[in-house]
């Protein structure tokens, strides 16, 4: 299990204290890259990649490739 990171580290507290995601590394490469193009809000690139990646495995889990491990806050 993978916390999402801004390129600076700094950890989007706003959303991983509410939803974390297992994230491979591809992916996490692509947020950074995302957060590091846009200077204005990154945390708006980053959220909206972090619920389309959750879309996209929702999907599998519903057609049973695999299972996931993944924790929803209320």
């Amino acid at each position: 299990m993978k916390k999402v990171r801004s390129w600076d580290n700094k950890i989007f507290d706003g959303y991983t204290s509410v939803l974390t995601v297992r994230i491979k590394p591809s992916i996490h490469d692509q947020l950074k890259l995302w957060s590091i193009r846009s200077k204005r809000d990154k945390s708006v690139f980053v959220r909206c990649a972090i619920e389309e990646k959750l879309q996209r495995e929702v999907a599998k889990e519903k057609i049973g490739l695999y299972p996931l491990e993944r924790r929803l806050g209320p």
